[in-house]
This record gives structure tokens, C-alpha cells and sequence, in this order.
């Protein structure tokens, strides 16, 4: 379930965004070689599944810690414009 939730969100970031998205295997969504999204996982094997998805969207690299600015992106970062959130999640 977690490749094909990252698989999906590296598709509907290609196509909302024009940025080319990778999946590294199997939790981080890639751009440039740098993260821009993850997913969590949850379950209990008889009872649910929750997954969470993270996209960092209008970010700037100031609002990442130090340590890992040079490994994390977002599209603002990408594109260098605002874009929208609710555009992304549909």
C-alpha cells in the first residue's frame, strides 16, 4: 500500500505541478534528487490501515532545519511561485 500511495502522489504531483517526481523506495517522493514528500504508514492486521501523506508545498528552505536543507525541497522551492494545496490533494 505505501509504494502505491507514493506511486500516486509522484503521478498527481507530474501532472498538477510539471515537476518530475521519483519514489524512493518506498516511503520519500523525490525531485532533483531531493525530498519533497513522505508517507507513514499504520495498520493493525485485522482491524484498519491509515496512511499519511506530506508534500512540502510553499516552503521556503528557511522553514527547514539546517541539518537537512540541502536534502529538502518543495514546490514553491521548485517552481518559484505559490501554488495551491487543494489543486494538489484532488
Amino acid at each position: 500500500m505505501v509504494i502505491l500511495t507514493a506511486v500516486a502522489a509522484a503521478e498527481t504531483m507530474i501532472a498538477t505541478t510539471g515537476l518530475t517526481a521519483t519514489v524512493k523506495w518506498s516511503h520519500d517522493i523525490l525531485v532533483r534528487g531531493r525530498k519533497i514528500g513522505g508517507i507513514l504508514l499504520e495498520m493493525d492486521a485485522s482491524d484498519y490501515m491509515v496512511i499519511g501523506l506530506g508534500i512540502n508545498v510553499n516552503s521556503n528552505s528557511e522553514r527547514f532545519p539546517k541539518e537537512i536543507r540541502e536534502k529538502t525541497t518543495s514546490v514553491l522551492m521548485e517552481t518559484g511561485k505559490p501554488f495551491s494545496r487543494i489543486i494538489l490533494m484532488c
